[in-house]
């Protein structure tokens, strides 16, 4: 079944770096976050910030079109912890291919395990999988045969025996999971060949013998079999500290590599055939060590694979093993048919390393285009940052306390720097933020539709910046910086806030309507400076006091200084304020309230109203 990529928003590329001796079939291969850590900073976070928390929108496929999907099991994938472990299957592996990872895909759960895209059909050529779960949940097999494991005894969880997902930990007391009963497809001793194997980490070196698989007999008659052990002393094979297959029961047991049974990581395969029944080439027995070939031996007598009809188990006693298992267990598999070399060393280089099994990741959206060189670092306190909707986010440093960084819908907030206690700093429907730094207090900065804020500093205390509806903030010789104090600095609907500096108190700065504020600066106490509707402001400095200086309906205020006390200056209806030194127009000049700097009219002026004490 295809998929559609541009559903997803990303995809994943895994080129396959290990080449096998010989190309495989049904070969299962596991991508953990050691795959993903390859990724630059940037593009981790871009794949983590993508795939929803459960795994529920990955979908694997052999080529980037979304033809050719694989099936797939999400055994864990958290995306706040950046951890992961998903199997697939390949139906051929000859190493020279790329897998597709495709993520991003809003309210996607995984097929049902009976798809055939979903869980069974990953281990289709198997009769169990125990890949060490949660033994605080359901111990299912993965190829969906078995019924549910239990549990007795002294068994845990750990971290897996290859350092990724987890194992089952047994601490070598009388602990194991196992099944009641044999193996279901299994007909009694009659199979002609099977392939066994797990993954075993020691936590020491065997002091007796201890038991990995096996099984055993519950009526009290006898203890059946232990197929796989870690054995301190072979009297065999005359080697200690050694992992011993024997699948058809005491004489026929020989170890696996001398002093191998150590505290390092190892995987175990064996392999059992009666060739002379059942026309394989192997007749007798085969044993794998980390992925190599050890020994292979004939088998002397053609009964079978020794009390496979009795209760199945991983960790417990069981025949010549004296002791539990003490160490981790996963990756415990049974399957009907041998694997070949290839299958068993390709096997070993993907789980023993995943992260080398694999070349270079890359990842970027759907669409073709290339994701973006992010950074997002040294945050602390309860900080927020994200982006959403194809939203970026780059070079955000220092965050401390309750700070909220976000840009959305299609928008980018770049190079935002030291942003302390309840900051907000928001970007919004296709806008852009650059070069915001130093922000303290409870200090807000927005630029929404379409707009652009840049080159913000120093804002602190109840401080509010803001650009509404195509408007800007913006860069290159605008600078809008030193903000402390209850300031509000605004332009709205297609306005322009620019150069506004060394606000201090209460302070409320605003253009709106296609209205311009520029280099405006030091404003002291309880001001407010508006221009409103098509209106401009600019080069209005030195306000201190309970001032109020206001334009509106078409009006300019040009070069307005020194204005303090209890003063308001107002221009309304198509009125202007011009430069008082250039002897030109000012019309409509309303001059309230107390008035304590001397007020000077060049020019012509259609009307002066001058309201209150005027000094």
């Amino acid at each position: 079944m295809a998929i559609t990529p541009s559903q997803w928003s990303h995809v994943l590329t895994l080129p396959e770096s290990y080449t096998p001796s010989a190309a495989t079939s049904g070969q299962t291969l596991v991508i953990t976050e050691g795959v993903i850590a390859k990724l630059s900073t940037a593009d981790q976070n871009t794949f983590w910030n993508a795939v929803q928390n459960g795994g529920g929108d990955v979908r694997i496929c052999t080529d980037v079109t979304g033809t050719n999907q694989l099936p797939v099991e999400i055994i864990s994938l958290d995306n706040v912890a950046q951890t992961c472990v998903i199997w697939t299957r390949k139906a051929t592996y000859a190493g020279t291919g790329e897998l597709y990872v495709f993520i991003g895909k809003a309210g996607e759960t995984q097929p049902a395990v009976t798809d055939p895209f979903g869980r069974n059909a990953v281990w289709s050529d198997y009769l169990l999988v125990w890949h060490g779960q949660d033994i605080a949940g359901a111990i299912v097999d993965s190829s969906g045969n078995q019924s549910n494991a239990s549990v007795t005894g002294s068994v845990s969880n750990a971290a897996g025996a290859f350092g990724y997902g987890q194992s089952f930990a047994f601490d070598g007391s009388a602990g194991r999971v196992g099944l009641s009963g044999n193996l279901s497809g299994i007909q009694g001793n009659t199979e002609t060949a099977l392939t066994y194997q797990a993954n075993v980490k020691l936590s020491s070196p065997p002091t007796t013998n201890q038991s990995i698989i096996g099984s055993t007999i519950d009526d009290g008659s006898a203890i059946a079999a232990s197929w796989m052990m870690a054995d301190n002393d072979d009297t065999v094979s005359g080697q200690s500290d050694t992992f011993i297959l024997a699948p058809n029961g005491r004489s026929e047991r020989f170890g696996v590599g001398g002093n191998s049974a150590n505290t390092s990581s190892h995987m175990l395969h064996g392999l059992w055939a009666n060739g002379s029944a059942g026309g394989e080439a192997l007749d007798g027995s085969e044993k794998y060590l980390d992925g190599t070939f050890v020994t292979s031996n004939p088998i002397s007598e053609a009964s079978g694979f020794v009390n496979l009809h009795a209760n199945f188990e991983v960790g417990g006693s069981a025949d010549f093993a004296t002791s539990p298992i003490n160490g981790v267990i996963d990756e415990v598999r049974f399957r009907i048919g041998l694997l070949s070399q290839s299958f068993i060393a390709t096997e070993y280089a993907n789980q023993s390393d995943p992260a080398s099994f694999f070349g270079t990741p890359t990842i970027s959206l759907t669409s073709g285009e290339p994701e973006p060189e992010t950074e997002l670092h040294e945050f602390s306190g309860n900080a927020i940052v994200s982006a959403l909707s194809f939203a970026q986010i780059r070079k955000i440093t220092h965050h401390n306390g309750q700070a909220l960084i976000t840009a959305s819908a299609t928008a980018s907030s770049t190079k935002a720097i030291n942003v302390s206690g309840g900051v907000t700093v928001v970007a919004q429907s296709v806008s852009l933020f650059e070069k915001l730094n130093t922000f303290n207090g409870t200090a807000s900065v927005i630029a929404t539709s379409q707009s652009s804020a840049s080159k913000l500093v120093s804002l602190n205390g109840q401080a509010t910046v803001s650009v509404t509806a195509s408007a800007s903030i913006i860069d290159g010789d605008l600078e809008i910086h030193s903000f402390s104090g209850g300031a509000l600095i605004t332009a709205s609907a297609s306005g322009q806030a620019v150069k506004v500096g060394i606000v201090s108190g209460s302070v409320n700065v605003t253009a709106s309507i296609s209205a311009q504020a520029s280099k405006t600066a030091l404003l002291s106490g309880n001001a407010t400076v508006s221009t409103s509707t098509q209106s401009l402001l600019s080069k209005i400095a030195n306000i201190t006091g309970n001032a109020i200086t206001r334009v509106t309906t078409l009006a300019a205020v040009l070069k307005r200084v020194t204005l303090s006390g209890a003063s308001r200056v107002v221009a309304t209806a198509s009125g202007t304020f011009f430069n008082a030194e250039s002897n030109v127009e000012t019309y409509e000049l309303t001059v309230q309230g107390r008035v304590k700097a001397p007020i000077v009219v060049q020019g012509r002026v259609k009307s002066l109203t001058i309201q209150g004490r005027v000094k």
